[in-house]
């Protein structure tokens, strides 16, 4: 669903900006991001903190790899069906 990918999406925002940013040092993070990452921490989704660096699973990477794949991919489909249509009105 909809609001599903975009918890994915801000999770894959909110990890990359801690990894690009910070290389994943707590102590480094904005208060904002901190908080995402200890929410979805006490969620248990696999997301972590440990030792002071923030920790994914594996199987988190790709769940959320997998669903903004999707996204992309719906992305891509709706911009394509909406590109026929105006090539058929001209």
């Amino acid at each position: 669903s909809q609001p599903e990918e975009w918890l994915r999406i801000e999770m894959l925002s909110v990890l990359r900006n801690a990894f690009a940013h910070t290389n994943g040092r707590v102590e480094m993070l904005k208060p904002n991001l901190l908080e995402k990452i200890q929410t979805w921490e006490s969620q248990n989704i696999g997301i972590s903190t440990y030792y002071d660096y923030v920790i994914c699973d594996a199987k988190i990477v790709r769940d959320i790899f997998d669903d903004v794949r999707k996204s992309l991919e719906s992305l891509v489909s709706r911009y394509k069906d909406w590109d026929d249509q105006q090539k058929k009105n001209e």
